[in-house]
């Protein structure tokens, strides 16, 4: 497994070059800048990039991916109920941030839920996961228990709701959706430093007893 981060944009994003070292295939998840770094890695460790991933559509997790699209031609991929926040991504950010960034790229397709990414001998499970915003995904490695959670569930934190799409209600229904994955679970957020999953649901209240049959 090839698993490496990279701190990128004005908010700090977690971006993740995730790999299979054997088959030297890769993609990139949630891009909002620091391409030439990821493109010198790509480089280095000689990896084909098959596809950059957005967790969602706001401005902060999408703002490297034109730059990275056209230096490797790799698709971007997001989910597709992420279209409308994609659009409004550049409002967004100066509304929210009072950041000029420029309008993300469209997408050159779409994954649904409870589709599978597959990364050489590695897939990622598609899990959808609004309340963040309406878009949201989780992506799930099952066989390494690894989740890149994107603004769902950080380190002693959960994703903000009083943002246009954002719903408390539909973030904790998410929440306990993930709670059904095995608590030693790493969570690799989209901002801050990677956490357990178990660690955090204790920390909320959650657990998997709280999904309705």
């Amino acid at each position: 497994m090839i698993l490496e981060k990279f701190v990128v944009g004005p908010l700090a994003t977690s971006c993740y070059l995730f790999g299979d070292e054997a088959a030297r295939v890769a993609v990139v998840i949630d891009p909002d800048g620091g391409t030439e770094r990821i493109a010198e890695r790509l480089a280095a460790l000689r990896l084909e990039l098959k596809a950059i991933l957005a967790t969602h559509g706001h401005f902060d997790h999408v703002g490297g991916v034109a730059q990275l699209r056209e230096e490797t031609k790799a698709p971007f991929l997001i989910f597709a109920e992420a279209k409308e926040e994609l659009a409004l991504a550049q409002v967004a950010a100066q509304t929210l941030f009072g950041l000029g960034v420029t309008e993300p790229p469209m997408a050159d397709g779409y994954f649904a839920a409870g589709e599978n990414v597959t990364v050489g001998k590695y897939s990622l499970a598609v899990v959808h996961t609004p309340g963040h915003s309406p878009g949201s995904v989780c992506l799930y490695e099952q066989s390494l228990d690894i989740l890149f959670s994107g603004d769902l569930l950080f380190k002693n934190g959960v994703g903000r709701t009083d943002i246009p799409g954002g719903n408390p209600a539909q973030l904790r229904e998410s929440l306990v959706k993930v709670a059904t994955l095995p608590y030693p679970t790493r969570v690799l957020p989209g901002h801050g430093s990677e956490t357990v999953l178990g660690a955090e649901l204790a920390r909320l209240g959650i657990g998997a007893g709280d999904c309705q049959s």
